[in-house]
């Protein structure tokens, strides 16, 4: 749970910057690394960072402010995982982080059609 708490914390520290890809890709590898299955890790591993989907798409946005809403989106998802988990509710934690990885599809969709115009 320290190392969760710790990437939680960074991410919501890195939003000011616009930059969180590191934060969020520790934050995934916290939570693989917390479930003891060995193959999450390095299966996360082996995407990299292209996992997250800001970092695959380079995008500009409108505005910072356009950039610390999509942030703090990511990152109310990030503390309802880490609800989930910390009340040991693993189908709460499964549907939180289900809904996340969807979202961010989504996203990555989004930023996808937008560059493609």
């Amino acid at each position: 749970m320290k190392a969760i708490h710790q990437a939680v914390e960074a991410f919501d520290a890195a939003i000011a910057s616009g930059d969180a890809v590191a934060a969020d890709f520790q934050f995934h590898k916290a939570i693989c690394k917390a479930t003891g299955n060995p193959y999450f890790s390095s299966f996360l591993e082996f995407l990299g960072y292209h996992i997250i989907p800001r970092q695959t798409v380079r995008v500009q946005v409108s505005s910072s402010e356009e950039m610390t809403r999509y942030l703090q989106k990511v990152a109310r998802e990030h503390h309802q995982i880490v609800t989930a988990i910390e009340a040991r509710d693993g189908a709460a934690a499964r549907r939180a982080m289900g809904r996340h990885l969807t979202r961010g599809r989504d996203r990555y969709a989004n930023l996808v059609s937008t560059v493609d115009g």
